[in-house]
Protein backbone atom coordinates (compact mmCIF):
# COMPACT_ATOMS: atom_id res chain seq x y z
CA UNK A 1 0.00 0.00 0.00
CA UNK A 2 1.09 3.37 -0.70
CA UNK A 3 -0.56 6.43 -0.02
CA UNK A 4 0.58 10.31 -0.55
CA UNK A 5 -1.64 12.93 1.21
CA UNK A 6 -0.74 15.98 0.75
CA UNK A 7 -1.46 18.76 3.94
CA UNK A 8 -4.63 20.53 1.14
CA UNK A 9 -6.26 16.80 1.20
CA UNK A 10 -7.55 17.23 4.96
CA UNK A 11 -9.34 20.16 4.15
CA UNK A 12 -11.11 18.60 1.19
CA UNK A 13 -14.33 17.56 2.93
CA UNK A 14 -15.95 20.69 4.33
CA UNK A 15 -19.12 20.90 6.31
CA UNK A 16 -21.31 21.85 3.20
CA UNK A 17 -20.08 17.97 1.40
CA UNK A 18 -22.25 16.20 4.13
CA UNK A 19 -24.70 13.32 3.45
CA UNK A 20 -26.96 10.91 4.88
CA UNK A 21 -24.14 8.69 4.22
CA UNK A 22 -21.71 9.54 1.53
CA UNK A 23 -18.60 6.97 1.00
CA UNK A 24 -15.74 9.77 1.34
CA UNK A 25 -13.15 7.93 3.11
CA UNK A 26 -11.24 5.44 1.18
CA UNK A 27 -9.46 2.50 3.45
CA UNK A 28 -6.24 0.42 2.01
CA UNK A 29 -4.85 -2.21 4.60
CA UNK A 30 -6.42 -0.58 7.57
CA UNK A 31 -5.93 2.97 6.93
CA UNK A 32 -8.26 5.55 6.65
CA UNK A 33 -8.00 8.05 4.08
CA UNK A 34 -8.64 11.92 4.68
CA UNK A 35 -12.07 12.72 3.28
CA UNK A 36 -12.27 13.40 -0.62
CA UNK A 37 -8.17 12.94 -0.91
CA UNK A 38 -9.19 9.65 -2.84
CA UNK A 39 -12.62 9.71 -3.56
CA UNK A 40 -14.30 11.67 -6.31
CA UNK A 41 -16.34 15.11 -4.72
CA UNK A 42 -19.94 15.06 -5.67
CA UNK A 43 -22.01 18.32 -5.39
CA UNK A 44 -24.76 19.06 -3.34
CA UNK A 45 -28.02 19.87 -5.31
CA UNK A 46 -31.03 19.69 -2.36
CA UNK A 47 -34.60 18.23 -3.26
CA UNK A 48 -37.62 20.50 -3.75
CA UNK A 49 -39.46 18.11 -0.73
CA UNK A 50 -36.28 17.41 1.19
CA UNK A 51 -34.54 19.09 4.25
CA UNK A 52 -31.84 20.82 3.18
CA UNK A 53 -29.50 19.25 5.31
CA UNK A 54 -29.90 16.19 2.77
CA UNK A 55 -26.47 15.46 0.60
CA UNK A 56 -27.95 14.05 -2.85
CA UNK A 57 -25.08 11.29 -3.98
CA UNK A 58 -27.38 11.20 -6.03
CA UNK A 59 -30.67 10.79 -4.70
CA UNK A 60 -33.50 9.77 -6.44
CA UNK A 61 -37.19 10.36 -5.82
CA UNK A 62 -40.23 9.66 -7.58
CA UNK A 63 -39.01 9.17 -10.99
CA UNK A 64 -36.24 6.79 -12.43
CA UNK A 65 -34.67 9.67 -14.28
CA UNK A 66 -31.20 9.38 -11.92
CA UNK A 67 -30.95 5.92 -12.67
CA UNK A 68 -30.90 6.80 -16.40
CA UNK A 69 -28.31 9.29 -15.55
CA UNK A 70 -24.63 10.08 -15.30
CA UNK A 71 -25.02 11.14 -11.48
CA UNK A 72 -25.34 7.33 -10.82
CA UNK A 73 -21.74 6.69 -12.00
CA UNK A 74 -19.70 7.88 -9.09
CA UNK A 75 -22.08 10.57 -7.68
CA UNK A 76 -23.59 14.03 -8.12
CA UNK A 77 -21.83 15.47 -10.53
CA UNK A 78 -18.31 14.07 -9.14
CA UNK A 79 -16.47 13.56 -12.88
CA UNK A 80 -15.40 17.48 -12.26
CA UNK A 81 -13.73 17.02 -9.19
CA UNK A 82 -11.48 13.85 -11.44
CA UNK A 83 -8.54 15.92 -12.01
CA UNK A 84 -7.79 16.40 -8.19
CA UNK A 85 -8.48 12.93 -6.91
CA UNK A 86 -5.90 11.56 -5.68
CA UNK A 87 -4.76 7.59 -6.61
CA UNK A 88 -4.25 4.97 -3.91
CA UNK A 89 -2.11 2.11 -4.71
CA UNK A 90 -3.08 -0.86 -3.71
CA UNK A 91 -1.65 -4.48 -3.86
CA UNK A 92 -3.83 -7.28 -4.78
CA UNK A 93 -4.66 -9.00 -1.59
CA UNK A 94 -4.95 -6.27 0.99
CA UNK A 95 -8.40 -5.05 2.12
CA UNK A 96 -10.26 -2.26 1.25
CA UNK A 97 -13.25 -0.80 1.36
CA UNK A 98 -14.65 2.83 2.40
CA UNK A 99 -16.09 4.95 5.65
CA UNK A 100 -18.45 7.24 5.71
CA UNK A 101 -18.35 10.93 5.91
CA UNK A 102 -18.54 11.95 9.95
CA UNK A 103 -19.18 15.50 10.57
CA UNK A 104 -21.57 18.36 11.72
CA UNK A 105 -23.66 16.12 14.24
CA UNK A 106 -24.52 13.56 11.73
CA UNK A 107 -25.03 10.11 12.00
CA UNK A 108 -21.62 8.76 11.27
CA UNK A 109 -22.91 5.66 10.12
CA UNK A 110 -25.19 3.56 7.26
CA UNK A 111 -28.50 4.54 8.68
CA UNK A 112 -30.51 3.38 5.60
CA UNK A 113 -31.83 -0.13 4.91
CA UNK A 114 -30.99 -1.40 2.12
CA UNK A 115 -27.75 -3.47 0.51
CA UNK A 116 -24.56 -2.16 -0.83
CA UNK A 117 -22.22 -3.66 -3.75
CA UNK A 118 -18.33 -2.67 -4.97
CA UNK A 119 -17.56 -2.35 -8.53
CA UNK A 120 -14.29 -1.19 -10.69
CA UNK A 121 -14.00 -0.22 -14.10
CA UNK A 122 -10.58 0.47 -16.09
CA UNK A 123 -9.87 3.30 -17.75
CA UNK A 124 -9.93 2.80 -21.80
CA UNK A 125 -6.10 2.54 -23.16
CA UNK A 126 -4.60 5.56 -23.81
CA UNK A 127 -7.13 7.60 -21.43
CA UNK A 128 -6.12 8.79 -17.64
CA UNK A 129 -8.35 7.58 -14.91
CA UNK A 130 -8.42 11.46 -14.00
CA UNK A 131 -9.54 11.92 -17.26
CA UNK A 132 -12.26 8.73 -17.57
CA UNK A 133 -16.14 9.54 -16.93
CA UNK A 134 -16.68 5.46 -15.77
CA UNK A 135 -18.32 5.19 -19.32
CA UNK A 136 -17.15 2.12 -19.80
CA UNK A 137 -17.56 -1.76 -18.43
CA UNK A 138 -17.90 -2.47 -14.63
CA UNK A 139 -17.48 -5.69 -12.94
CA UNK A 140 -18.79 -6.52 -9.58
CA UNK A 141 -16.25 -7.44 -6.61
CA UNK A 142 -18.34 -7.23 -3.28
CA UNK A 143 -21.76 -7.26 -2.01
CA UNK A 144 -23.08 -6.46 1.90
CA UNK A 145 -26.52 -8.04 1.82
CA UNK A 146 -29.17 -9.20 4.78
CA UNK A 147 -27.77 -11.27 6.89
CA UNK A 148 -30.84 -12.44 8.04
CA UNK A 149 -34.65 -12.55 6.90
CA UNK A 150 -35.19 -9.28 8.41
CA UNK A 151 -31.80 -7.21 8.86
CA UNK A 152 -29.21 -6.04 5.95
CA UNK A 153 -25.33 -5.72 6.88
CA UNK A 154 -25.14 -2.51 5.98
CA UNK A 155 -27.46 -0.72 8.70
CA UNK A 156 -25.17 1.05 11.13
CA UNK A 157 -21.98 0.19 9.94
CA UNK A 158 -19.45 3.11 9.09
CA UNK A 159 -17.25 1.07 7.08
CA UNK A 160 -17.86 -1.24 4.24
CA UNK A 161 -14.56 -3.84 3.86
CA UNK A 162 -13.65 -6.64 1.32
CA UNK A 163 -10.41 -8.45 0.22
CA UNK A 164 -9.38 -7.53 -3.35
CA UNK A 165 -9.04 -11.04 -5.48
CA UNK A 166 -5.07 -11.92 -5.15
CA UNK A 167 -5.16 -12.05 -9.01
CA UNK A 168 -6.66 -8.86 -10.17
CA UNK A 169 -5.13 -7.54 -13.07
CA UNK A 170 -2.70 -4.86 -12.23
CA UNK A 171 -3.60 -1.45 -13.21
CA UNK A 172 -5.63 1.86 -12.53
CA UNK A 173 -9.49 1.69 -11.82
CA UNK A 174 -12.38 3.54 -10.60
CA UNK A 175 -13.71 1.98 -7.41
CA UNK A 176 -17.45 1.96 -7.33
CA UNK A 177 -19.44 1.98 -3.66
CA UNK A 178 -23.26 2.11 -3.66
CA UNK A 179 -25.63 2.09 -0.99
CA UNK A 180 -29.48 2.46 -1.50
CA UNK A 181 -32.55 1.51 -0.31
CA UNK A 182 -35.11 -0.07 -2.15
CA UNK A 183 -38.54 1.70 -1.68
CA UNK A 184 -41.86 2.18 -3.16
CA UNK A 185 -41.61 1.00 -7.01
CA UNK A 186 -41.17 4.58 -7.99
CA UNK A 187 -39.09 5.62 -5.50
CA UNK A 188 -36.01 5.00 -4.53
CA UNK A 189 -32.40 6.75 -2.54
CA UNK A 190 -28.53 5.83 -3.66
CA UNK A 191 -25.25 6.98 -2.08
CA UNK A 192 -22.94 6.35 -4.95
CA UNK A 193 -18.92 7.22 -4.63
CA UNK A 194 -16.16 6.62 -6.77
CA UNK A 195 -12.17 6.30 -5.42
CA UNK A 196 -8.64 6.37 -7.84
CA UNK A 197 -6.63 3.14 -7.43
CA UNK A 198 -3.82 1.84 -8.48
CA UNK A 199 -3.73 -2.14 -8.43
CA UNK A 200 0.09 -3.77 -8.41
CA UNK A 201 0.25 -7.75 -8.00
CA UNK A 202 1.15 -10.68 -9.92
CA UNK A 203 -2.29 -10.42 -11.35
CA UNK A 204 -3.59 -13.76 -13.69
CA UNK A 205 -7.69 -13.13 -12.55
CA UNK A 206 -10.07 -12.84 -15.54
CA UNK A 207 -12.55 -10.62 -14.97
CA UNK A 208 -13.58 -10.03 -18.64
CA UNK A 209 -16.79 -12.46 -18.48
CA UNK A 210 -17.96 -10.23 -15.54
CA UNK A 211 -17.62 -6.57 -17.21
CA UNK A 212 -21.26 -6.78 -18.20
CA UNK A 213 -22.20 -3.61 -15.83
CA UNK A 214 -22.96 0.16 -17.14
CA UNK A 215 -23.57 2.97 -15.11
CA UNK A 216 -25.93 4.57 -16.16
CA UNK A 217 -27.85 1.59 -18.08
CA UNK A 218 -27.94 -1.64 -15.75
CA UNK A 219 -30.31 -0.82 -13.75
CA UNK A 220 -34.23 0.37 -14.12
CA UNK A 221 -36.50 1.08 -11.23
CA UNK A 222 -38.68 -2.23 -12.06
CA UNK A 223 -35.71 -4.76 -11.15
CA UNK A 224 -36.55 -6.59 -8.43
CA UNK A 225 -33.66 -5.89 -6.57
CA UNK A 226 -34.41 -2.34 -6.90
CA UNK A 227 -38.00 -2.16 -6.06
CA UNK A 228 -39.00 -5.48 -3.66
CA UNK A 229 -40.98 -8.08 -4.76
CA UNK A 230 -43.75 -8.94 -2.08
CA UNK A 231 -42.60 -11.96 -1.18
CA UNK A 232 -39.04 -10.19 0.28
CA UNK A 233 -40.99 -7.22 1.70
CA UNK A 234 -44.76 -5.88 1.96
CA UNK A 235 -45.05 -2.08 2.27
CA UNK A 236 -46.39 -0.69 6.13
CA UNK A 237 -49.09 1.73 5.78
CA UNK A 238 -49.00 2.09 9.54
CA UNK A 239 -45.74 3.76 9.21
CA UNK A 240 -45.52 6.30 5.97
CA UNK A 241 -41.85 7.34 7.02
CA UNK A 242 -39.95 7.27 3.43
CA UNK A 243 -36.91 5.68 5.38
CA UNK A 244 -38.43 2.91 6.18
CA UNK A 245 -41.46 2.02 4.79
CA UNK A 246 -41.20 -1.81 4.51
CA UNK A 247 -41.04 -4.34 6.51
CA UNK A 248 -38.51 -6.98 5.83
CA UNK A 249 -39.74 -10.87 5.65
CA UNK A 250 -38.08 -12.59 3.63
CA UNK A 251 -34.27 -11.19 2.95
CA UNK A 252 -32.59 -14.42 2.61
CA UNK A 253 -34.67 -14.51 -0.97
CA UNK A 254 -33.84 -10.97 -2.28
CA UNK A 255 -31.64 -10.87 -5.44
CA UNK A 256 -29.39 -7.76 -5.86
CA UNK A 257 -29.53 -5.65 -9.04
CA UNK A 258 -26.60 -6.18 -11.38
CA UNK A 259 -23.83 -9.20 -12.93
CA UNK A 260 -22.49 -11.66 -10.60
CA UNK A 261 -19.70 -11.23 -8.06
CA UNK A 262 -16.09 -11.47 -9.38
CA UNK A 263 -13.93 -13.06 -6.93
CA UNK A 264 -10.39 -13.83 -8.43
CA UNK A 265 -11.53 -16.61 -11.53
Amino acid sequence: MKLAIPAFAILIGSPVTIAHNAFSRLIVNGTVTPDYAYVRNTTYTPHPNIAPYDRLVPYTAVTQEELDATNITCGRDAFDAAGTTLTATVIAGEEIGFEVYNCCGLVPHIWHEGPAQAYMSAPPSGTALEKYRGDGEWFKVAYWGPTNQTHWFPKDKSQLLFKLPGNTPPGKYLLRVEQFMPLLPDYTQWYVNCAHIEVRGPGGGDPAPFTTAKFPGTYKIEHPGISLPPEVGIARPEDPTPAYPYAFLNLTAYQPPGPALWTGQ
